[in-house]
């Protein structure tokens, strides 16, 4: 671990970090900085952080001086000429730091050189920290291109292991990624075990800039564990710095891929193109943006649109056999004799399953829900489609972002697509919903309070991100909000089954 990780005892304040300005004010910088010739830069130290910059101007024989401000207060001088670094401790949390290197060394005299200055807010991480430090301390700025970097976890009091190892890491996301707070996918070099997940290489940070409240997809978590799908990730809540710079709170979470202790389907190679190996196993996605995105996929008949995320690549005799397998079983769904138990729909679909999964998508109404981010499985030897695991919730649960998705009364998810809509009109499907609803309700009925209580918890962090972030949070996403938005919802459903039944 660092040195700044390990001075504290009894727990790590290890800080803050913002954003780099050219000007003045305190509005948080959305774009990665631009390149700064005095090498203005910092490192995180216990109770505030290290400055360090270039010592000498080009053309002058003496170096910079080290200034600092409170807030928009006047500047003041924290380092004389000839040194390049100052350790600034006993900083206040959730105050905002301005800080600047500059040549003209009488007070009050204008600078010669002056690149602009950087801006900080200090906190204090409450939870486990995720620090990664690109090589060359090079902003994250693509979601194609890896670069090389370094990670260490702090557990900050937690019960979980640290960790410190080499990885690469890049951007990710469709809408998020184009966000001021970024998700990043992370490659360890070695595979290992991560805050009490399963050992593998990769791993995900989930930004969560739609939902303030923090815990919406661990709603979504608990509900699809409740149920038993197949896998479910784990998402584990952390504070991020990347590079020195504070991020705010993040989920770390496993990646949705073919792997034993994740989706658990047979991994494809691209020999895999005839007899039973070209039968799977696939991972598939529903997702809208299939061709903005440019993805590997397919619009069927009747303009579902599947996007194939493994294998990756995929051979022209793999996407061949996997859509005549779901066009084959659209096709099914909708002939004459569709609810045939034998030979119509469930005969390629794995219905308990897909009932599980669309009791998750509709009990948090999900924005996403069968539009994007909605996984489902075809593995070799199998004839079945089987949907799951879930991903990414943070639209869900009356969030704010659109107003459609807010009320906790009324059917959402059972109308979205032809798929869901034509099981729909088969008594005995929604017989079987009636009994897994009833099955599941305990469980359900459960979880409001869960999540109320790990949005208090999460108070201190979410102080912390609104800090970084510049934001309020507002009233649908408090933990009072959460609690009684699912409470209501799942009252609603049951009512509306009940009413259906009779």
């Amino acid at each position: 671990m660092g040195t700044f990780l390990r001075a504290r005892r009894v727990r790590l304040v290890a800080a803050f970090s913002v954003i780099l300005v050219l000007g003045s004010g305190l509005a948080a910088c959305t774009e990665p900085p631009p390149p700064d010739a005095m090498g203005l830069r910092t490192v995180l130290v216990d109770g505030g952080f290290e400055v360090h910059w270039n010592s000498t101007p080009q053309g002058e024989s003496n170096g910079y001086l080290l200034e600092y401000a409170i807030g928009d207060d006047e500047w003041s001088l924290l380092a004389e000429p000839g040194t390049n670094s100052y350790s600034f401790t006993g900083a206040v949390p959730q105050t905002w730091y301005r800080f600047r290197v500059r040549s003209g060394f009488e007070p009050g005299s204008e600078p010669t050189h002056f690149n602009g200055w950087i801006q900080r807010v200090y906190v204090e991480p409450q939870l486990p920290v995720v620090r990664i430090d690109t090589e060359g301390h090079e902003p994250v700025v693509s979601k194609d291109d890896y670069l090389d970097a370094t990670m260490e976890i702090d557990p900050n009091g937690s019960s979980f292991d640290a960790y410190q190892g080499e990885l690469r890491i890049k951007g990710r996301g469709n809408s998020t990624w184009k966000q001021p707070k970024k998700p990043y996918r992370l490659k360890l070099d070695d595979g290992s075990k991560i805050l009490g997940m399963s050992k593998d290489k990769d791993w995900i940070l989930l930004a969560n800039h739609f939902d303030r409240s923090q815990v919406r997809t661990s709603g979504a978590e608990r509900i699809s564990k409740a149920t038993g799908l197949d896998w479910t990730p784990t998402y584990v809540h952390v504070e991020v710095l990347l590079n020195g710079e504070y991020l705010g709170v993040y989920q770390l979470t496993e990646k949705v891929e073919p792997e034993d202790d994740r989706v658990d389907i047979k991994e494809m190679d691209p020999e895999d193109i005839a007899g039973e190996k070209v039968t799977g196993g696939y991972l598939m996605e529903i997702d809208s943006r299939l061709e903005e995105n440019n993805e590997p996929g397919w619009r069927t008949p009747r303009d579902v649109p599947v996007v194939v995320k493994e294998p990756d690549p995929m051979e022209p005799e793999q996407r061949s056999y996997i859509r005549n397998f779901v066009n084959d079983f659209e096709d099914l769904l909708y002939s004459p004799d569709y609810q045939d138990p034998v030979n119509g729909y469930a005969s390629v679909l794995d219905v308990d399953a897909f009932i599980d999964h669309w009791i998750l998508q509709e009990v948090t109404r999900n924005g996403d829900s069968f539009w994007s981010s909605t996984f489902f499985t075809k593995d070799r030897g199998e004839d079945l489609l089987v949907f799951g695991p879930m991903w990414d919730f943070d639209r869900s649960m009356g969030s704010p972002v659109t107003p459609r998705e807010q009320p906790p009364e009324g059917w959402y998810a059972r109308d979205h697509g032809p798929w869901v809509r034509r099981l729909f009109h088969d008594p005995a499907f929604v017989d079987r919903v009636h009994q897994r609803w009833d099955e599941l309700l305990p469980d359900l009925q459960a979880i409001p309070a869960e999540l109320e209580a790990l949005a208090s918890a999460l108070g201190p962090s979410i102080d912390n991100d609104e800090a970084r972030w510049d934001y309020e949070l507002g009233p649908s996403d408090t933990p009072e909000f959460i609690r009684t938005w699912l409470e209501t919802r799942i009252n609603w459903m049951t009512q509306a089954f009940d009413a259906e039944a009779t």
